[in-house]
């Protein structure tokens, strides 16, 4: 799981808040220049890898302030938790929308992949007032159809395409029972990593339930002071990088279904052609042998030779 955002978001301090790493922190943009490791204890025999990816810049994917040398590292994540800080004068709704945006422009179908959303900072003045903005941007862009990786949350309308009983608004195209009203609970699938397609089915052989921690608001508040908060947090993490891995291994099955499908088909098709080839060179031929059946432009001139020669030795009257 890799930590994504701006820099100066507040990363490298969540880092060291939730597991046993140690990075660089100050008051100041990029500190962290280079990724860091962590290790974090979901339970007493549960564990987790959380990385600290340098912040992005826009840009980044033209290889703005070292863009590609982060970005690589996103590659390599399989959930991702999108850090926006609530201090900045930047919208945090924007903040992910630009985000989102360096991530599929540097490889399409990243910023698609199964994410969390962190609204870091959340003690400081004014806070409050726009997580609810940001809640509230992030219901109605899950409207639209958009954040389609996003996991938990609220299902409301349009978040049909989810894990557990998605009671939303919008037809449940995914896993759970997604038609009704009230609030709804929804994991959102995006993109699985090599472009496979995300079926229903799969889905719903990946997580037939929803664990109850990824109930509620899809944006998770935390402060680095906060320990409540952020015992909450890695608890979501957890179970969001559960849901995350059985989707991952149900794409890759469903991918991998349908490579044996077109296999079959190939192979079934080649036949046919080869089968209908054999027959058109038959009735082409007439029964004849190919050089018999074939035309020929020099056993046509031995033709009129040998009946010019038979009109000379023909016997006059």
């Amino acid at each position: 799981m890799g930590l994504v955002g701006f820099p100066n978001a507040g990363k490298s301090s969540l880092l060291r808040a939730l597991s046993n790493a140690v990075p660089k922190v100050a008051p100041y943009p990029f500190t962290t220049l280079h990724p860091h490791l962590g290790r974090v204890r979901a339970s007493a025999h549960t564990e987790f890898t959380l990385a600290d990816i340098p912040g992005l810049v826009d840009g980044a994917h033209a290889n703005r302030g070292l863009g590609h040398s982060f970005l690589r590292h996103i590659e390599r994540t399989s959930l991702l938790c999108y850090v926006l800080d609530l201090e900045s004068e930047q919208p945090a709704i924007s903040q992910l929308t630009k985000l989102q945006r360096e991530l599929e422009l540097y490889l399409p179908g990243l910023g698609q992949r199964p994410c969390l959303l962190v609204a870091n900072k959340a003690d400081v003045e004014g806070a409050p007032a726009k997580l609810r903005v940001l809640r509230s941007a992030v219901a109605r862009l899950r409207a639209e159809g958009e954040l389609s990786g996003l996991i938990g949350g609220d299902g409301g309308a349009g978040a049909g395409c989810g894990v557990g009983k998605g009671e939303g608004e919008g037809e449940g195209k995914g896993v759970g029972e997604g038609e009704g009203e009230g609030e709804g609970v929804g994991v959102g699938v995006g993109g699985a990593p090599g472009g496979a397609p995300a079926e229903a089915p799969e889905m719903a052989a990946a997580a037939a339930v929803l664990p109850d921690v990824l109930r509620g608001s899809a944006v998770t508040a935390v402060s680095a002071k906060q320990a409540g908060n952020l015992r909450t947090l890695v608890l979501r993490m957890h179970a969001a990088l559960c849901v995350a891995k059985r989707l991952a291994h149900q794409h890759e099955e469903a991918a991998e279904r349908q490579r044996e499908a077109e296999r079959r088909w190939a192979l079934v098709a080649a036949a046919d052609e080869e089968q209908h080839g054999q027959g058109r060179g038959r009735q082409a031929r007439g029964g004849l042998r190919p050089w018999q059946a074939a035309p020929s432009p020099w056993r046509e001139q031995r033709l009129e030779r040998f009946a010019s020669i038979d009109e000379e030795d023909a016997p006059t009257q």
